[in-house]
């Protein structure tokens, strides 16, 4: 995932059902902010008086396509959900502290790993004050030598409150690329 000039691996539990829904109707990701912050207007499966909606998410939701939203007699009903959930967060480095500012930069909203990756055995200097500024941030610290990986420091549970259409749009681009490196499911037909 790519948010505000940083990369991130991410983890997702991923809505089974969003997803076959999606792929029946060959839906990909939606990540247009536009469309989410007008989605976000609706409540899910309940139709919603067109003129409790301003105008510009109106024409938002009118140009955004079959799949995402039914509108019809003056109702519109949203028919999206979010392909998932983004749980976690990791950056990998080869220096703790550079792991560690980069998976910083993104709010707590997940839980957040940083990833210290080691070419040799040799032992650790100078990394208590990095590890302790991660714990005190809620940032997890892993150290991965040669393959084999030691849990410094475990993330803290992610911050809960409303949910917002950040959360649907980081999930989106998740599923977008998750979508990307996924071979087909399907088979298909040659054609005659």
């Amino acid at each position: 995932m790519h948010v505000d000039g940083s990369r991130y691996a991410a983890i997702m539990s991923l809505d089974v059902d969003e997803h076959d829904r999606r792929s029946a109707r060959r839906l990909g990701a939606l990540t247009r902010t536009g469309l989410l912050h007008a989605l976000w207007e609706l409540p899910l499966g309940i139709p919603w008086p067109t003129e409790q909606l301003s105008l510009r998410d109106l024409d938002t939701l009118r140009a955004a396509g079959p799949g995402w939203v039914t509108i019809k007699c003056r109702q519109a009903e949203r028919l999206y959900c979010p392909p998932g959930r983004v749980v976690a967060v990791m950056t990998s480095d080869r220096s703790l502290a550079g792991a560690v500012r980069r998976v910083s930069t993104h709010p707590p909203t997940v839980e957040r790993i940083a990833l210290w990756t080691r070419e040799s055995h040799r032992e650790y200097r100078n990394i208590v004050g990095t590890v302790d500024l991660a714990r005190e941030q809620g940032i997890g610290v892993i150290i991965e030598t040669d393959g084999e990986s030691e849990l410094i420091a475990s993330p803290r549970a992610a911050v809960i409150g409303r949910p917002a259409i950040y959360r649907w749009w980081q999930a989106e681009l998740v599923y977008r690329n998750w979508l990307t490196s996924t071979s087909p499911t399907g088979s298909v037909a040659a054609s005659a």
